[in-house]
């Protein structure tokens, strides 16, 4: 058949792939140390105007690791040698996230709550928060990743007289499809 071993040449470029595995993190040291790191967050406390107030945040050394399993499948096809596509489909599954508790939410639920927030003695004012951090979230998210690449030989292009390289011209992408996080943790974005 007239074209049949373009054909299969064309199918020989095209390559499969795919993986599953699982991944871990521990918790660094700042996270088990019991001591704090300190930021600043905005809050509207006694008054209309927001006051700006430290948020201290505690390590704790019975944090669990982090995990996720971790999945994708994907192709590359070079239906000529110099340019080739690439898909990828991918998957990540965390569990057991290493994350602060959530000092709005305890705001929230009680403001004057002495274990959370520090309050001057004379005026009432809000003048610390204290949180721990702890195993909690999950995080799943999958998307796709796309590209393209195109190899120019020098010499080929007429850029050059000799035999002197290549250009790579690439274009790569990603989109997310889904990126799932438990509703208490909405609150904090």
């Amino acid at each position: 058949i007239a074209g049949s071993e373009h054909v299969v040449d064309s199918l020989r470029r095209l390559m499969l792939r795919g993986l599953v595995t699982s991944a871990f993190r521990a918790p660094s040291i700042y996270e088990v140390f019991p001591g704090y790191v300190t930021s600043v967050m905005s809050f509207t406390d006694e008054g209309p105007t927001p006051a700006y107030v430290p948020v201290q945040t505690a390590g704790n050394p019975d944090l669990k690791y982090e995990h996720a399993l971790v999945t994708s499948v994907g192709l590359q096809w070079s239906p000529i040698e110099e340019w080739a596509l690439s898909g990828d489909f991918w998957r990540y599954d965390y569990q057991d996230r290493i994350v602060p508790e959530d000092v709005l939410g305890l705001y929230r639920a009680d403001k004057n709550d002495p274990a959370h927030f520090i309050r001057n003695e004379s005026s009432g004012v809000l003048q610390l928060a204290r949180v721990k951090l702890h195993n909690t979230s999950f995080v799943k998210t999958d998307g796709l990743d796309f590209g393209t690449l195109i190899k120019l030989d020098l010499q080929k292009i007429g850029v050059t007289d000799t035999k002197s390289g290549t250009i790579a011209l690439a274009v790569d992408g990603s989109y997310i499809l889904a990126y799932e996080i438990p509703s208490a943790e909405v609150s904090k974005i």
